[in-house]
């Protein structure tokens, strides 16, 4: 069930590195399945207590057209249960923006609608969250990495936590799985409130794994990207806007050369962006 529909900065999803200071047409979905009472997305929210907007593909061509929009990004409630295939298909053929989708590697491990729609789709966020079995979170990621339909795709992770002690063992438990892979890491507290302990917490992770970073946080520190080779700030960004990049244009680390991002965002937007578009 669609509850709003947002033009944004990229890195607000967040992503971290996929089109890097561009602006994604976010579709945001209710009724989660996994229902965190603290959910950032509020997508735990009922049908009767949320405006419920239907899904017309044309209006979201029209809109990614219009803004030139680098990403369509599908968001909140395990979004590919109520979009099928066919509309997928057809926003794909309208516009040359990416699709991109969120899913819990727990229930979409198993979801025959996330695999009818992959074809579609260029980016894949999977979230890991405190609130569920983390080993089993962790170890249906695993599986799904695995797949070739989805190692073709680009992959983040996004780790999300009530608390700064709960984020920690997500985060502790997906570094040792996942330190091969050098997948993005992007790390969000439910109640947005970023301090000293988080700050510690980063650091001492970066040390073993640098692709770990808060993208919405407004402390630069945390929500900046590192180049996991030469520890040098390729993304310098706050509250999810990126206002300084130093890869260049093939994606690659402008210190040491090492190629970490992928570039097709049309425009660098540095202004924040959060305009609802129905």
């Amino acid at each position: 069930m669609l509850s709003s529909i947002r033009l944004t900065n990229t890195g607000k999803i967040p992503l971290s590195l996929y089109c890097i200071g561009g602006l994604s047409i976010v579709m945001n979905f209710i009724e989660c399945p996994i229902n965190c009472s603290w959910c950032p997305w509020e997508s735990n929210i009922t049908s009767k207590s949320a405006r419920l907007i239907p899904l017309n593909p044309q209006s979201i061509i029209g809109w990614a057209n219009e803004y030139r929009a680098d990403l369509i990004f599908l968001h909140g409630a395990e979004p590919y249960t109520y979009v099928d295939r066919s509309i997928v298909e057809r926003i794909e053929s309208g516009t040359a923006a990416a699709i991109g989708v969120k899913a819990n590697p727990l229930i979409a491990k198993d979801s025959h609608s996330f695999y009818t729609i992959i074809d579609y789709v260029d980016v894949v966020v999977f979230e890991v969250v405190s609130s569920r079995e983390i080993d089993a979170q962790v170890s249906s990621l695993l599986y799904m990495l695995d797949r070739l339909e989805i190692r073709s795709k680009h992959i983040e992770i996004l780790a999300v936590a009530e608390t700064h002690r709960d984020l920690s063992g997500v985060i502790v438990g997906l570094i040792s799985s996942v330190k091969n892979h050098s997948i993005p890491i992007n790390t969000v507290l439910a109640d947005g409130r970023y301090g000293s302990a988080h700050d510690a917490l980063m650091a001492g992770l970066r040390r073993e794994y640098p692709l770990i970073q808060a993208p919405t946080a407004d402390v630069i520190e945390i929500a900046s990207t590192l180049c996991p080779v030469c520890r040098s700030m390729v993304v310098i960004r706050r509250d999810g806007v990126a206002y300084k990049v130093n890869i260049d244009d093939r994606g690659r680390c402008r210190v040491c050369g090492y190629k970490l991002a992928d570039t097709r965002t049309k425009k660098f937007v540095k202004l924040p962006v959060d305009i609802p578009l129905v």
